[in-house]
């Protein structure tokens, strides 16, 4: 009786052992997989060392980079309302993340603008248009052009790629429903990010 009672215990012992042994491994594992930073917050981390590099360059008023990086730096320190940056090696193009208002047809949903400075910029606009998947918009095309006077015509060299990003956001906000233009049949297979010299642009009303 003793030695199956001792025998007991022993067997007890190693099995709160191997229990505790396998928790402890378990807590060390949970461990690694906190410490180490998702795809998601590695590439927003990349992001924020590429526009970082960006900023710590010197360029003197005249360079063709001079503007973009006072804008980049503006829009990095006081990031417009919904408005997300992303910045890659290249600091002549820019991608912004739109999200959509609440209260809004489009309330929570993301959409990404892709920028290219033009080397006439600002004396000439930006090119804006969205990446797929494109929001279903009466002035934003299937192919991701934007029907915007601002970046045609009415484009002014005092305004910024900031205040061009929140008046296409306010285009999707003040939208009555979601549907294609009605010339989007004869625009959808053309190429992104055309010139807009003599386009028609539709009216404000959506």
């Amino acid at each position: 009786m003793l030695v199956t009672a001792f025998c007991s215990l022993i067997a007890l012992a190693c099995g709160l052992q191997t229990e505790d042994r396998s928790s402890r491994l378990l807590n060390a594992a949970a461990l690694r997989v906190a410490n180490v930073p998702s795809s998601a917050a590695k590439r927003r981390s990349s992001v924020r060392g590429a526009a970082k590099d960006h900023l710590r360059r010197s360029f003197r008023p005249g360079h063709v980079n001079y503007r973009i990086q006072k804008e980049l730096k503006d829009f990095l320190t006081t990031p417009p309302d919904h408005c997300e940056i992303a910045v890659g090696s290249n600091i002549r193009v820019w991608i912004i993340t739109l999200t959509g208002v609440e209260g809004t047809l489009y309330e929570g949903e993301k959409y990404r603008l892709k920028i290219v400075f033009p080397p006439e910029y600002p004396l000439k606009p930006p090119i804006i248009y969205f990446l797929q998947p494109t929001p279903r918009h009466p002035h934003v095309y299937s192919n991701g052009d934007i029907c915007l006077n601002l970046l045609g015509t009415d484009w002014k060299p005092t305004l910024t790629v900031a205040s061009v990003a929140l008046s296409i956001l306010s285009m999707l906000s003040s939208a009555k429903e979601k549907k294609l233009p009605l010339d989007n049949a004869s625009h959808a297979d053309l190429k992104a990010g055309g010139q807009q010299h003599n386009w028609m642009y539709h009216d404000d009303k959506c």
